[in-house]
């Protein structure tokens, strides 16, 4: 005997009905390979993904435009002894250098530091890029927050442009976000 398999309803429904014809012209009987199983499986974990029906919290966030060619994706924060840190990704496709001058974290005010101590503000040369790790540039933060929460991370530059990114909170065994390769 055949099992089928069906979606729930939720409120997109067009996108619903698109998932359960997905499904209901999907069926498993004895003769189906695992790889077949498998697959299967795998489909209907993206269309349940696609509708909305799983959370995508793994799904890496779209870089933000801080100026004209300057981007800055992949923010994530991890427990730290006092705190926590801050890590991203700033990428600086522009004709000219920009300085961060404050990174705030929820509201509070980040301390930027590196392996040779603490900083005001860092500097991006034109048509590179900044990629912050743990035994590098970094954000101190004086709080802890909970894996798996978005906090807000406001980054200003010189000239007083400011812009927000959300930043995930990592655990320690949580695999690192990916970010997007610029031409520079």
């Amino acid at each position: 005997m055949p099992i089928t398999t069906s979606a729930s309803t939720t409120s997109k429904q067009t996108d619903v009905e698109a998932f359960r014809r997905l499904a209901t012209n999907r069926t498993i009987d004895a003769t189906s390979s695992p790889r077949h199983i498998g697959m299967m499986k795998q489909h209907l974990l993206l269309a349940a993904i696609f509708i909305g029906a799983v959370p995508a919290a793994a799904t890496p966030a779209m870089p933000v435009t801080i100026t004209e060619g300057v981007y800055v994706e992949g923010a994530w924060l991890r427990a730290a002894e006092s705190g926590s840190e801050l890590f991203l990704v700033v990428n600086n496709t522009s004709d000219t250098a920009i300085d961060l001058t404050g990174i705030g974290v929820a509201g509070m005010a980040g301390r930027i530091i590196s392996p040779d101590g603490s900083r005001d503000s860092i500097s991006i040369p034109f048509h590179a890029e900044l990629y912050m790790t743990e035994k590098g540039l970094r954000v101190a933060v004086p709080a802890t927050f909970q894996p798996a929460q978005t906090i807000p991370v406001t980054i200003a530059t010189t000239g007083g442009t400011t812009a927000t990114i959300e930043a995930v909170v990592l655990g320690d065994d949580a695999e690192l976000p990916d970010h997007h390769d610029y031409q520079h």
